[in-house]
């Protein structure tokens, strides 16, 4: 039954009528999704989210079309072992495979399989190991030898998991360790990262040769960075992208993360064009901007609560407006709030009665 839904809607897609972008104020664009954060959505919250992205988001050449998916936090570690050496993916075992490995009571990522075929693109990543040590892990931990192969060990692991629960599956890869690259005015941060991204890298291509998807981010804004340090930056950065397979560079816009801060600290939209300028500058990976759809407690500088639909339509004419292009957004939780302004989606296929 459910499949059957499944084909409908993908189809019907095709004869919706569209609003005008002037009055949806959106960007085509892609979605991230953290599998393991769904732990607590009801199974049919997130089939609300799919139909209506079915519905509503795939008419070719519409602004608010979602072009691909691109799947995060697929796994976790197993509490036997928790260094990695072997993982729990999030999903039944295929037939014919034993249960050792799947994480019998986690079926998220099963239920967001049924979509796949609802998407130009699948992106596939995996997850990180908690850095435990000093620092962080975008300084500290990345520059760990030992962190960096058990991090690769638990991906591999993960990979090869992902591979034989869904076969045959076209897919592209996605970097799941993310990035402040203003840290990569430091030459020892720079090569750690290229040293990781070239074996992840070259690990995900002899499993299958695709296009790899990053997401990092920037931390200080761009007025902040003296003019020695964004030269240093850039050829840093040039230097990291030469020496490694990724393909597409989908960086985070920071707008969200930095939401709690002191008004001077937090990113805008110039901020956004000078570092896509900045990497799209540097005639390596294609770049894009993530967006992200959240805003942080003014109290405790944490948490990712969906922005207003208010600002959301905003942030959209802000990157029209400045002719950005925009890729896999940080996420489809915070997406669907925000964009919506109020669910409005049935989990049964029915039309929502307000506009998309």
């Amino acid at each position: 039954m459910i499949q059957k839904t499944l084909l409908a809607l993908c189809a019907w897609f095709v004869s919706i009528t569209v609003l005008p972008a002037a009055e949806v104020a959106e960007l085509p664009k892609s979605l991230f999704i953290s599998i393991s954060a769904l732990e607590k959505v009801p199974d049919a919250r997130i089939r609300e989210w799919f139909e209506h992205i079915a519905a509503y988001h795939r008419q070719p050449g519409t602004p608010q079309r979602i072009d691909s998916l691109v799947l995060t936090g697929i796994a976790e570690a197993d509490p036997a072992d928790p260094d990695g050496t072997s993982a729990l993916l999030l999903a039944s075992p295929p037939p014919g495979m034993g249960s050792k490995g799947y994480h019998p009571a986690r079926h998220q990522l099963d239920i967001v399989s049924q979509y796949f075929k609802c998407f130009d693109s699948i992106y596939v990543g995996t997850m990180n190991l908690r850095w435990r040590g000093p620092g962080n892990a975008y300084t500290a931990g990345i520059q760990d030898a030992d962190f960096r192969r058990r991090n690769i060990r638990f991906s591999t692991n993960i990979m090869d998991r992902f591979i034989a629960t869904y076969p045959g599956l076209k897919f592209r890869w996605y970097i799941s360790y993310e990035a402040n690259l203003n840290y990569f005015t430091n030459p020892k941060i720079k090569d750690a990262y290229a040293a990781y991204n070239l074996e992840l890298g070259n690990e995900m291509k002899a499993r299958r040769n695709t296009d790899i998807l990053w997401s990092p981010n920037f931390w200080s804004r761009y007025n902040s960075v003296p003019e020695t340090n964004r030269a240093a930056l850039a050829a840093n950065l040039k230097d990291h992208f030469s020496r490694v397979p990724i393909t597409e560079v989908h960086f985070q816009d920071h707008r969200g993360g930095s939401s709690a801060l002191l008004h001077s600290r937090r990113f805008t939209v110039d901020d956004t064009r000078r570092y896509y300028d900045l990497l799209a500058g540097l005639g390596g990976p294609s770049v894009r901007v993530n967006v992200e759809m959240f805003v942080r407690s003014e109290q405790t500088g944490r948490g990712a609560a969906p922005m207003q639909h208010a600002d959301y339509v905003q942030r959209m004419k802000d990157y029209a407006k400045a002719h950005l292009p925009l890729g896999a957004s940080w996420e489809i939780r915070q997406w669907y709030a925000a964009h919506q302004g109020a669910p409005t989606c049935t989990a049964t296929g029915k039309p929502p009665e307000s506009k998309p």
